[in-house]
């Protein structure tokens, strides 16, 4: 499964809606949309704060943080 769409999937079953995310990671939320959506680069520091902000498993987060 393509890392995006593992990503999407946990944004989808947080508690957390794309604006809220986007709040606490310091950006808008149309940005926030643009990484999610493919349409620009996540950084590898903002991929760690989605990953502990969404609370992903070790094991799922070693595979979007190394493929």
């Amino acid at each position: 499964m393509d890392n995006i769409v593992k990503l999407k999937k946990y944004v989808a079953l947080s508690d957390y809606t794309q604006g809220q995310l986007a709040k606490m990671m310091g950006m808008t939320s149309a940005c926030l949309n643009y990484k999610l959506n493919n349409r620009r680069e996540i950084k590898g520091d903002e991929l760690v704060r989605l990953i502990k902000l969404l609370g992903i498993p070790p094991c799922e987060a070693g595979e979007l943080l190394f493929s």
